[in-house]
């Protein structure tokens, strides 16, 4: 096969690839990751169920495809939000929740799929990991030298490699802030805190100090 031919194939392939991916992001939302169907999606893709094993041999694969691929697009979102080196951690660190908080509020499915409830019988596997780093390194990246409040030592020596101490805090936050988001998801703050922009907004402000990104 010439080089030409071969790259055309490649062309080809990867718009079949991105349409199957367009269509179980739709088919995510309409029936969640737990009712997932290939056969409904290559029915979408308007292709034959048999030929989208060609793409992704099972659905556990695809599953992984989309969850790798929500992740990249989150972490383009934070990455998208700087400000000058070394200014106003705390700024930087309300606009990247901001830009969280945003992309999930935008793209609900995409969301709970990597920070929902667990798909039964489907264990992510390693080649999810880099890209859920890629996400929480926006926000550990803004570790102060020493947290606010105080963090047990086991816990800091269990996350040293990822910066001990501060990053227990960092995490903790951004725990946080995904059971924020999910509870807004699915509906508890109606009829309470509605719009929950205030609650955010405290929370948000509550973390700068207790991470101690307001120390200057």
């Amino acid at each position: 096969m010439s080089d030409k031919a071969a790259g055309k194939r490649e062309k080809n392939q990867a718009i079949v690839d991105a349409k199957i991916r367009a269509c179980a992001r739709d088919e995510l939302a309409s029936v969640g990751p737990v009712a997932l169907s290939m056969r409904a999606i290559a029915r979408e893709a308007g292709m034959a169920s048999s030929a989208i094993y060609r793409y992704y041999p099972t659905r556990e694969a695809l599953l992984t495809a989309l969850i790798v691929e929500s992740y990249a697009e989150l972490a383009n979102a934070l990455e998208a939000v700087t400000i000058a080196p070394g200014l106003y951690p705390e700024l930087l660190w309300t606009l990247r929740a901001n830009a969280l908080r945003d992309w999930a509020l935008a793209n609900p499915h995409q969301f709970q799929l990597i920070y929902g409830t667990p798909i039964p019988d489907y264990q992510a596997p390693p080649e999810t990991i880099p890209m859920a780093e890629r996400v929480a390194r926006c926000f550990l990246d803004l570790s102060p030298a020493e947290p606010a409040t105080p963090v047990d030592d086991e816990l800091a020596a269990q996350l040293e490699p990822l910066g001990g101490a501060p990053a227990a805090a960092i995490l903790g936050a951004l725990s946080q802030i995904n059971g924020h988001v999910s509870l807004e998801l699915a509906g508890h703050f109606t009829g309470t805190a509605d719009p929950a922009d205030l609650r955010w907004a405290h929370v948000i402000r509550t973390q700068v100090r207790t991470i101690g990104l307001d120390a200057d």
